[in-house]
């Protein structure tokens, strides 16, 4: 698992009142770390891995009856790193986001690494490729490193609709959640980056890559809520209590 992808779900866990069971859509070859990790941050929640066949990447046919998903029967979907592998016809996300639960979460991460959009990828190589992708939900926040139209990584949050009236707080939180672990991280690779910099340039070889890019986020906040309100009312609770 990624360092940026382990943060982004720390911070997802952490912020934003998974509940329910929750499916982690995985290919064949899945990290065993990921699964590790997984459990550990869902440590009170059950966690259901949804191995996709072989035949639902690259460019095969996907029989959908190996997808162990019932519609409206998860908290929280999560897809990591797995979206640009997906045959756009197999339909695989629809069923994935169908099995969301009213008010469930989609979170997912894309590496654009090595990818280019003329190959037929942009429909996810960029902020708002990801977001069409999960137009049928609800509320959204975007992340993305690097230039919006060739990012490096990219991250999503969204809800199948209804929205609960906390979700513009929590997405808040999460984000605000994601950025101080990512500041924590770069302060220590920035640290480990000068001394290895200092160790190859005195030996005259080659300088290491440097600390991870910044993220920039964006919200989408549904339309058939009354956010002020909801903030307002959030605030006299933290307020009173």
């Amino acid at each position: 698992m990624r360092d940026c992808v382990g943060r982004f779900l720390a911070a997802a866990v952490q912020t934003l009142q998974l509940e329910g069971p929750t499916a982690w859509l995985t290919g064949p070859d899945a990290d065993g770390e990921a699964a590790l990790a997984l459990r550990r941050l869902l440590a009170c929640e059950t966690l259901v891995r949804c191995q996709l066949p072989a035949a639902a990447l690259a460019d095969e046919e996907i029989d959908l009856p190996h997808v162990p998903l019932a519609a409206e029967s998860f908290g929280a979907v999560i897809c990591l790193d797995l979206v640009r592998r997906l045959d756009e016809a197999s339909g695989v996300l629809d069923v994935a986001l169908a099995a969301l639960a009213p008010g469930g979460m989609a979170l997912m991460t894309v590496d654009t690494a090595g990818a280019r959009p003329q190959a037929g990828l942009s429909r996810v190589l960029t902020p708002l490729g990801l977001e069409r992708l999960v137009a049928g939900l609800d509320g959204a926040v975007v992340g993305w490193q690097g230039d919006a139209d060739f990012p490096a990584s990219l991250y999503l949050v969204a809800c199948r609709p209804p929205a609960p009236p906390r979700f513009a707080d929590s997405a808040g939180r999460f984000v605000d959640a994601f950025q101080q672990r990512a500041v924590a991280s770069s302060r220590w690779r920035g640290g480990l980056y000068t001394l290895l910099l200092r160790f190859f340039r005195r030996r005259h070889a080659a300088v290491p890559s440097a600390p991870a890019q910044a993220t920039c986020f964006s919200f989408h906040l549904p339309r058939c809520v009354d956010w002020k309100s909801a903030l307002l009312a959030n605030e006299r609770t933290q307020a009173a209590e």
